[in-house]
């Protein structure tokens, strides 16, 4: 699953297609959720396609959310739609 909203950086690069690849706990501290964006849905499916030897994101960004043990991937996905950056994102799924 990933996420489609155009989020231009502030180098000027457009993503348009961000996936979590990595929720890490910092057991009693808090939960941590690795976002990586990409140009385009485009993109990660070439980096599918390579089996994962070749990374196409163009942004990681890790974002901090409250210590939970028994958050899900789905879960953290509606989480990250809460966020500012992501207001009025809409969800893809993947193949």
């Amino acid at each position: 699953m990933g996420l489609s909203k155009r989020i231009t950086l502030g180098n000027g690069i457009q993503t348009n297609y961000h996936r979590i690849r990595t929720i890490m706990h910092d057991v009693g501290n808090k939960t941590l959720v690795d976002v990586v964006s990409y140009t385009s849905r485009a993109r990660r499916d070439d980096e599918l396609a390579s089996g994962g030897q070749q990374e196409m994101c163009v942004h990681v960004e890790w974002h901090e959310h409250d210590y939970d043990d028994a958050l899900t991937v789905a879960d953290a996905y509606e989480w990250l739609k809460e966020l500012p950056e992501f207001e009025g994102a809409t969800d893809v799924l993947e193949a």
